[in-house]
């Protein structure tokens, strides 16, 4: 016995049409697990944070660095 009907031997129009039901089925599961879900945007948000932390970073390191930097290169254009 098979979920379409009774007979053991299914034509290529059943499959099909098992097919999709299947098909139409998944779409409507995924639409309702994850309603006005866009991917492309989290994404653009996730790059977005991942610039900002790495602009922080950058920006607190030169600014930790600025007062050795400023003296090595006074250091440098005392002795030329």
């Amino acid at each position: 016995m098979n979920c379409v009907g009774d007979d053991e031997d299914l034509d290529v129009a059943q499959l099909s049409n098992v097919f999709e039901r299947c098909e139409a089925m998944w779409i409507r599961l995924t639409s309702l697990c994850a309603p006005g879900r866009h991917e492309d945007g989290q994404t653009m948000v996730e790059y977005a944070v991942v610039l900002g932390m790495i602009t922080l970073a950058v920006v607190a390191t030169f600014t930790a660095l600025s007062g050795g930097i400023g003296s090595a290169v006074s250091t440098i254009t005392a002795r030329i």
